[in-house]
């Protein structure tokens, strides 16, 4: 019996090695399919429900799809409040629904589900090949896996909505805009633009922060660097214009054809200011603290890498004053986003202490405790940083470029967002989950910059 049983042992030990070398070896693979499995258990719940979430007009697009299949056409008067408008809303989605249903034989309401969980597989993909175009392979990892905890990313996913496939169609999108495929980029553009409003006019956004972006850059790089890439930023311009020129010309001809006139702010959504502001509680409550506190450092990681490429542009000032500059700038960011994190998401030394998950719970602080944290936070910041950019050759190999796109990614979501700031004041709160797209990324970003931290201490 004890022989046998040592021999079972044995055998589980081998089983479970061999197990763990075969995850090694594709540890990638294995990452992204947990990734995946793990979105689509956070989707079954359309399944699960004896009717598909109803709320956010779900039904109202259903209304629609039943149209076509009923008579073969679009329905040009919208059955929204009693019906008898126009019908403004872009269709993709709705046609996508109706088509899918006529080439299945799927009611409209299985077929509605199994696009969700369509959505639940892509929604990881599409940021792991976004993360790796614009990083690596381990940073996108961490994206695909960060994708599926923010609770607004599944309140707008898991229910059958346009919104949901615009999500999951804008980070493929800009992985082709950042590669060499432009028909698939124009492609997608265009698909977009007719799938939800909200999704093309963050994709506009993005792409005209970006093009205000690489157009610094230009100007810094001929003025101060003198190492204008021409072919380089030349192309990004080009595919920058020409993407903005689509988006919005075959929006408004729509809306021409739908209501007559091309004037956005003439819509019943700007007049009425449809939406509600976003609170910084709200904020933390449908990003998560474990999404926010890594992307505030990758964002850190992100700004100190422009820092650094930008000081080394400059040649009259010296090594040692770069350095200087680059170091109090990491120290002093840190040491205020630690501070921020500590006190409970606030920059006010009265805020009350709110228990975060990450990095553990530390419980209530006096506001020195908070800023001696704070401190040495800020230095462990500097030593990251540091072993990034002198210890790692696989971390930040990416040109400034990849950092300038991310950026542009979150200032058009961060615009979009507190758009009341200017006196637009729509959707603000609806554009919360496309924020949240570069905070993802910059989640991801943050993350591998401390295994590639910890990785340099142990080399």
């Amino acid at each position: 019996m004890g022989y046998q049983s040592n021999l079972k042992q044995s055998t589980h030990s081998d089983n479970a090695k061999i197990l763990l070398t075969y995850v090694a070896k594709h540890k990638t693979k294995f990452f992204l399919l947990l990734a995946i499995i793990l979105s689509l258990n956070t989707h079954w719940m359309v399944l699960r429900e004896w009717h598909m979430p109803t709320y956010g007009n779900t039904m109202i697009h259903i209304a629609s799809a039943r149209h076509v299949v009923e008579h073969g056409e679009y329905p040009l008067i919208d059955y929204s409040y009693g019906g008898g408008i126009a019908n403004l809303y872009v269709p993709h989605y709705r046609m996508l629904v109706a088509t899918t249903s006529i080439l299945t034989g799927f009611s409209l309401d299985f077929t509605s589900r199994m696009l969700v969980l369509l959505f639940a597989i892509l929604l990881p993909l599409g940021f792991f090949l976004l993360t790796r175009r614009l990083f690596d392979e381990n940073t996108a990892v961490f994206a695909a896996l960060f994708s599926i905890l923010p609770g607004e990313m599944l309140i707008y996913t898991v229910r059958p909505l346009p919104q949901a496939l615009g999500l999951i169609l804008l980070p493929i999108a800009f992985h082709a805009f950042l590669g060499r495929k432009q028909f698939l980029m124009f492609f997608l553009a265009f698909i977009i633009t007719f799938t939800h409003q909200e999704a093309v006019a963050y994709l506009f956004g993005a792409v005209g922060v970006f093009l205000a972006f690489t157009v610094l850059h230009i100007l810094w790089r001929l003025f101060v660097s003198k190492q204008f890439n021409h072919q380089i930023h030349s192309d990004l311009v080009r595919k920058s214009l020409f993407l903005l020129v689509l988006c919005i010309s075959v929006y408004l001809l729509w809306q021409f054809i739908m209501i007559g006139h091309i004037n956005v702010f003439e819509l019943a959504q700007f007049k009425n200011h449809e939406g509600n502001t976003v609170s910084l509680d709200s904020y933390l409550l449908k990003t998560g603290n474990l999404v926010v506190s890594f992307s505030l450092l990758g964002l850190l990681i992100s700004l100190s890498f422009l820092l650094r490429n930008l000081l080394s542009d400059v040649n009259n000032i010296s090594a040692e004053m770069k350095g200087g500059i680059f170091v109090f700038f990491t120290f002093f960011a840190s040491a205020l986003s630690s501070f921020f994190i500590l006190n409970g998401f606030s920059l006010s030394r009265n805020a009350s202490f709110v228990s975060i998950s990450f990095p553990i719970f530390l419980g209530p602080l006096e506001g020195t405790e908070i800023i001696f944290i704070s401190i040495v936070v800020a230095l462990f910041f500097v030593f990251v940083i540091k072993a990034l950019f002198e210890k790692s050759k696989s971390f930040m190999k990416s040109d400034k470029i990849a950092h300038l796109f991310l950026l542009a990614l979150f200032f058009a979501g961060f615009f979009a967002v507190k758009n009341d700031a200017v006196g637009i004041r729509v959707f603000m709160d609806r554009f919360l989950v496309y924020l949240q797209q570069p905070l993802i990324i910059f989640a991801s970003l943050g993350a591998n910059g401390i295994v590639e931290f910890v990785n340099s201490l142990r080399k």
